[in-house]
């Protein structure tokens, strides 16, 4: 049992500690905090401080898979970590599309100040530019295109004049923190004895992308023996974690640094003490060092972060410039809590408070799991003074909050696996200490999954029974193979089947004075009484045979539209013709069977990235029912997260 156990703490194909990480089962949030300027046209006139306003939270569920795994012969595992955003309506303060706030032009204003020393020459044509575009220095937009981002001209034309240093077309805030691409992290599978110390840690990163360091601040690749003075713990990433495993049985004394590529560098955090958390599990409380963010001078081990600049940042501001569109910008902790009292001073509306924006991490020491965080970061403009455009003088020589957030997880209901390991563990030091009564523990545990199993077998019986009745009675549409693996123009050319009525089963849609495309209609008995059908094939001579991601309908056209049956591998087309055919508030309605859906509130969601707003459920029967309201016209450019369900048969 006890050998049993240390091998699932191994990162090994199929031990506990694999699956755990390779698709965490957990609920990470982040929430997010903007700050929206109250008082634009007094601070820009120089008459009051730049006045700010907390406004959130807004709320997304992030989703972790790390995919391409492979188990190197030099006892390391490479893979790439995938990170996926979805956003939470009823956590959040209100509608990210619809919610205006006023906010700095971040790329207008970045600009300017990263070529505050570039000169009259290079400054000129581009506040000219601004001037002559009528590009304002505080915007009034949405908070989505605030976050995910926006489209300026000046910019356009900014990136063609000078592409080495603005390589991009539109700006948001949270975009290029979550555009990471496809970076290889490779992680040390070796065990040192050692486990204080963090070279050759079990589960630290090995390299990041092929490299063990990080070129940005100035690391330089060696090759064999080789070593550079340029090199220092300060520009290293080896040895450091990326915060989804640590290694078992965890020493108090050790250090760890923690890694995220959206940080732009590791941040080490420090054992506290001992705690147990509401969930009833024991852990190690950590939090970040005193002077993670101090200059140089007060921590030798920053020397990197600040080799490019004339003078480093003050207290409390972590320079993020390479990582952040080469604008100069930084991160901090929100409110500038513990940073330098002079940055304060030039804003109003600021609240440090130690409760809400510290950051920590509970550790459960036994398995080496996160089982609570709360990463608080702020992220912030930097500007250098403007001696070209009086228009926005207002701006120089001040550090400008744009939003903080809270990435948090939660263990609240423990995974289970993670309690057994923590009971086996105190188990085992009974057992050493000659305690009987933890035998018994065993002999329950038993009986408990030998009666889990029972009921489980039954259950899936019962469904299956359940199931079967339902599909003998409903079209023989669902039970054709090609339709689920295929896309939808492949499924139009190879459908020649002659298919029994696909029963029209909501009462409530009844068209009246509105125009209804029925998407999906078997033999139509739902569609004779509206005026557009489409499907693969026509069954009869009101069905318009064609590939429902490529519909004949005009753009802004229909009311309302079904979408009965969801089958094809290419979803998400389906669902981008539904926005464009649909006028503004129009109705997207879907029915399908409840066992197509791994997570159907995760799907729900999804479709919010489509423009869509989920308006009615109904999921407590084999078939649920969604309404969805056209809460945005979205471009066909965009690239969408994808959308999929399991196989019909």
């Amino acid at each position: 049992m006890w050998k049993l156990f240390l091998q699932n703490l191994q990162m090994a194909p199929h031990s506990f500690l694999f699956k755990m990480w390779q698709k965490p089962n957990i609920d990470i949030y982040l929430k997010i905090y903007i700050f929206n300027i109250t008082n634009p046209i007094e601070f820009l006139s120089g008459k009051e401080k730049l006045k700010l306003q907390e406004i959130g939270p807004y709320v997304y569920q992030e989703y972790m898979v790390n995919d391409n795994i492979t188990f190197n012969d030099n006892n390391t595992m490479s893979y790439i970590p995938r990170r996926t955003v979805v956003y939470v309506p009823e956590m959040s303060v209100g509608d990210p599309m619809e919610d205006i706030v006023n906010v700095p032009n971040v790329p207008y204003l970045g600009i300017l100040s990263a070529l505050s020393d570039a000169g009259f020459i290079v400054n000129y044509p581009i506040v000219q530019l601004a001037n002559l575009m009528n590009t304002k220095p505080i915007l009034n937009i949405s908070v989505y295109d605030y976050l995910w981002g926006f489209e300026d001209s000046l910019i356009k034309l900014a990136s063609r004049m000078m592409p080495n240093f603005i390589d991009f077309l539109k700006f948001g805030l949270l975009d290029r923190l979550y555009d990471e691409g496809e970076n290889i992290v490779t992680i040390n599978l070796q065990k040192n004895a050692d486990m204080v110390e963090e070279k050759g840690r079990y589960l630290s990163i090995d390299k990041y992308n092929g490299s063990p360091g990080m070129a940005q601040w100035g690391y330089i690749e060696t090759e064999g023996n080789e070593t550079r003075e340029e090199n220092t713990k300060c520009n290293i990433l080896q040895g450091a974690t990326e915060g989804i495993v640590f290694p078992s049985y965890i020493d108090k004394r050790a250090i760890f640094r923690i890694y995220r590529k959206a940080f732009c560098r590791p941040l080490p955090i420090i054992f506290r003490k001992e705690i147990w958390t509401d969930n009833g599990l024991p852990g190690y409380l950590y939090t970040l060092t005193d002077d993670f963010a101090s200059p140089p001078d007060q921590n030798p081990d920053n020397e990197c972060f600040c080799h490019k600049m004339k003078t480093c940042l003050k207290k409390g501001l972590i320079n993020l410039t390479p990582c952040y569109y080469n604008i100069p910008s930084a991160v901090s902790l929100p409110h500038f809590l513990d940073a330098d009292p002079s940055l304060l001073e030039n804003v109003e509306g600021l609240k440090p408070d130690r409760e809400k924006h510290k950051s920590y991490l509970v550790l459960q020491q036994t398995v080496g799991m996160p089982i609570l965080f709360h990463s608080r970061m702020q992220t912030n403009l930097i500007m250098n003074r403007l001696r070209y455009n009086s228009k926005i003088a207002a701006f120089s020589d001040i550090t400008i909050p744009l939003f903080w957030f809270d990435l948090e997880m939660n263990l609240k209901h423990a995974n289970k696996n993670v309690r057994v390991a923590v009971r086996v563990d105190e188990r085992n030091k009974k057992l050493e200490r000659g305690v009987k009564e933890s035998i018994n523990f065993e002999h329950k545990m038993t009986k408990i999954e030998k009666l889990k199993k029972i009921i489980e077998k039954k259950m899936k019986r019962i469904k299956i029974k359940q199931l079967e009745e339902m599909l003998a009675r409903k079209s023989e549409i669902m039970q054709k193979e090609v339709l689920c693996n295929n896309d939808s123009s492949q499924s139009k050319h190879y459908f020649k089947w002659n298919l029994d009525d696909f029963k029209a089963y909501q009462n409530n849609c009844r068209p009246t004075d509105n125009i209804i495309a029925d998407f999906g209609c078997g033999e139509a008995r739902l569609a004779a009484s509206v005026p557009h059908v489409v499907h693969f094939i026509a069954l009869n001579d009101r069905v318009k045979a064609c590939d429902m991601a490529s519909t004949p309908l005009q753009t802004n056209s229909i009311h309302v539209v079904f979408c009965l049956s969801l089958i094809g591998s290419n979803l998400n087309d389906y669902i981008i013709e539904a926005n464009r055919v649909l006028k503004d508030s129009g109705i997207l309605k879907i029915a399908e069977m409840e066992n197509r859906f791994e997570d159907v509130k995760y799907c729900i969601r999804l479709l919010y990235n489509y423009g869509f707003k989920n308006t009615r459920k109904d999921l407590f029967n084999l078939f649920y029912f969604m309404d969805f309201k056209k809460a945005k016209v979205i471009s066909i450019k965009k690239t969408f997260p994808p959308i999929t369900l399991k196989s019909c048969l």
